[in-house]
């Protein structure tokens, strides 16, 4: 965890893909299932570089109807997004944050329907202050709009907020904003990202377990 001067952040901004809660795996899962439909068999590299956090992915594999391949993953993957695991410490790190009077809110560039029907699976409910969905923006991270609008929500301010999250885009929406940046990169996530990339962004904080984040907000 990096050392920085400890803030007293009010306002926490939770990335859920690949942060809060453990999609990346699930994503893979219906990638692996969906390319062959096209006889494509594109390997688990090329899925990360050109599909994650890429919504046109497809195309770079000569596939022109973007909406029609996602129809078709999601039938695949659907009901494991609703019931996704979270990271360990997740569920704790929600109850203190909030017994230490903080206000949250999800920024995800996913569709509302499939993380509320997740944080209700998992009773988180009680603890967002606020879920601000991709498809409720125009603009999605990097773009610093997620992170301006989620904070309107909870009359929150830059100040005092920070944003916590596991991609380059989490980060970069941090420094665009002007707000501290959480950089959560544990082990089983390194299968997806280059570290060596992620860390020359320069985070704010740097950390593999929530534990961690704890000691900084």
């Amino acid at each position: 965890m990096k050392n920085k001067r400890y803030w007293d952040y009010k306002y926490i901004l939770l990335d859920w893909d690949g942060c809060l809660a453990k999609t990346l795996d699930i994503w893979m899962e219906g990638y692996q299932e969906t390319f062959p439909l096209y006889n494509l068999h594109p390997s688990e590299h090329e899925i990360v570089e050109k599909c994650y956090g890429k919504w046109d992915g497809p195309k770079s594999f000569g596939i022109e109807d973007v909406d029609g391949f996602y129809k078709k993953l999601m039938l695949v993957i659907e009901s494991k997004l609703e019931a996704v695991l979270l990271y360990s410490g997740a569920k704790d790190l929600f109850q203190e944050l909030k017994a230490r009077g903080k206000k949250l809110v999800i920024l995800t560039t996913s569709e509302r329907r499939y993380v509320q029907k997740a944080i209700e699976h998992h009773n988180l409910t009680k603890f967002v202050d606020h879920l601000f969905a991709g498809d409720e923006v125009k603009k999605h991270k990097p773009d610093p709009e997620p992170i301006y609008k989620g904070l309107l929500t909870v009359g929150g301010n830059l100040m005092e907020s920070i944003i916590v999250g596991d991609s380059d885009k989490d980060v970069l929406a941090g420094r665009n904003a002007g707000i501290d940046s959480v950089l959560f990169l544990p082990e089983e996530n390194k299968r997806f990202y280059n570290e060596a990339e992620l860390l020359s962004l320069k985070p704010t904080y740097v950390i593999d377990q929530f534990d961690q984040l704890l000691k900084i907000v």
